[in-house]
């Protein structure tokens, strides 16, 4: 099964940065109208059984 990610749900706090075979890179967002970074909330699908390794970084690190 596919390893998914969603983190535009309602509360969502989370960006998908890249999903590789044994996890993901993601990106925590800051709180709405703030610019704290207390909390974040996503689903992942297709990981039953495996072990998976997730990354975070503050989205104010990160280039693109």
């Amino acid at each position: 099964m596919t390893l998914r990610i969603a983190g535009e749900s309602d509360g969502g706090n989370v960006r998908v940065r890249q999903i590789h075979a044994d996890g993901a890179e993601l990106e925590i967002l800051p709180d709405h109208r703030s610019g704290f970074y207390q909390w974040f909330n996503f689903r992942v699908s297709g990981a039953a059984g495996r072990k998976l390794t997730l990354r975070f970084r503050p989205a104010w690190t990160t280039r693109s």
